[in-house]
């Protein structure tokens, strides 16, 4: 990035994965959006980047047109060697994981908030998103209290959604939310789901008590199942042996703090827990 173009607009890395980046984008105007960096790493995948790309910012287009409440897409283009998909920013959002963890003041009560996210899930629902992806970090949820969905990285709009596909996307935002959200909260979005539901889909629907309990009952599975998952996935030999020294274990958790980072070098760690001053426990 030239001089003259890192002075129009500053970027920051909001998240890093394995096959995309999103970064928000600042500019010198006042102006900022969200931008959607693909860049696999591997062969192969990377160059089905472009692909990938077209069909979000496509899908993402006639989602936004249909009235669904989804980011407004700005636009698509292929710099520096890949491919960025750019949207509005939802100025004052944060994500309902974000909320859930405490880590941003909730704009609502939470009986509003799963309201709205009812709400928002029906609307995308009764246009046809099969969304795939659900869980508690591909919603926001701004200062009026209002729903956004985000990611569609694997997502499908049908002309028809069948009551098992409602179902499934049911269960994967219910599963990612378990341990931190009560079951009340969880049924009255589900209510408010049901409610704003076309009449023709909620007629496929079993009564809304029948469906929660259903969906509860496959959460709990599908939630061990995620877990077994990650244990294996941090059990297996290449997880093992990937080397972590104290900088970095300390920076993927917290600021870094010299304290803790000497604490964590140490060659012999104490037997017990030891408090350290002016660091959380």
């Amino acid at each position: 990035m030239s001089t003259a173009e890192s002075d129009a607009h500053r970027r920051e890395l909001l998240k890093d994965g394995l096959h995309r980046q999103v970064l928000l984008e600042r500019r010198a105007t006042g102006h900022a959006r969200v931008v959607k960096r693909y860049r696999s790493k591997g062969f192969f995948r990377r160059a089905l980047d472009g692909r990938r790309a077209r069909r979000e910012h496509q899908l993402l287009q006639s989602l936004w047109q249909a009235g669904v409440p989804v980011p407004r897409p700005l636009g698509l283009c292929s710099s520096n060697g890949a491919w960025e998909l750019s949207t509005e920013l939802i100025e004052g959002a944060a994500s309902l994981d974000d909320l859930l963890e405490l880590r941003e003041p909730a704009p609502a009560p939470p009986e509003h908030l799963a309201e709205a996210v009812g709400c928002a899930l029906a609307a995308g629902h009764a246009r046809g998103l099969d969304h795939r992806d659900l869980h508690a970090g591909n919603l926001l949820l701004d200062p009026d209290a209002r729903c956004w969905l985000v990611d569609f990285g694997a997502a499908d709009r049908r002309a028809r959604l069948e009551a098992r596909d409602l179902e499934r996307d049911l269960v994967s935002l219910a599963a990612a939310t378990r341990e931190r959200a009560s079951t009340r909260l969880r049924q009255r979005a589900l209510l408010s789901w049901v409610r704003s539901l076309p009449t023709a889909l909620r007629a496929e629907l079993p009564p809304p008590s029948e469906l929660a309990e259903r969906v509860e009952r496959a959460a709990r599975g599908r939630r061990v199942a995620v877990l077994i998952q990650h244990r294996d996935r941090w059990l297996r030999a290449s997880g093992r042996c990937r080397r972590l020294d104290a900088v970095t274990i300390w920076t993927r958790l917290a600021p870094l703090d010299p304290a803790l980072v000497a604490h964590l070098k140490q060659r012999e760690l104490p037997a017990s827990p030891q408090a350290l001053e002016g660091v959380p426990t």
